[in-house]
């Protein structure tokens, strides 16, 4: 199987969160609604409340982010949100890794471990790959499949490893 950009992925991890996207999309709504009410902005654009236009934008917004993305390549893994471009991180950028489980309350940060860079692909409780970098930062990808992930990627690393040997 290969990506969109040709590379080929030994593993794929679509995660759809609708949940926590439409708690944030009703927080995000309420807040529009009151910040509306209090500029006293509601005007009508082509017939249609300003309000109602930025409601859907609101909603269609919380849709697209509700995805997270993780692929593992030979060369490593990349991850991304909705249909975004993915994020390559090269396996010889990863210093360590684990595959663990996240609360609902840590989706949104709340309870992990603070780091000054903190990348967050996490769209549902349950299972996540946690991958620290070399260069301090700390990425955190909700998946699927938490014991295909795991396999998967120990394999690449591990034949990652071999490879950097062998030329050794």
């Amino acid at each position: 199987m290969k990506d969109s950009d040709g590379t080929r992925v030994v593993f794929t991890s679509q995660v759809r969160g609708w949940a926590s996207a439409a708690g944030a999309s009703i927080v995000a709504v309420t807040l529009l609604g009151a910040v509306f009410a209090v500029a006293g902005a509601l005007a009508t654009v082509g017939g249609i409340s300003s309000l109602v236009i930025a409601v859907v934008v609101v909603l269609l917004t919380g849709a697209h982010l509700a995805t997270a993305r993780l692929a593992i390549t030979p060369e490593g893994i990349g991850l991304g949100i909705g249909g975004s471009r993915l994020r390559r991180i090269p396996s010889d950028e990863m210093a360590e890794w684990e595959v663990t489980r996240v609360s609902w309350l840590q989706v949104f940060g709340i309870g992990l471990p603070l780091r000054l860079r903190t990348t967050r692909c996490l769209v549902r409780s349950g299972p996540a790959l946690r991958v620290d970098l070399r260069s301090g930062e700390r990425l955190w990808v909700s998946v699927a499949d938490k014991v295909g992930a795991q396999q998967l990627l120990r394999q690449t690393l591990a034949n990652a490893k071999n490879k950097d040997h062998d030329h050794e």
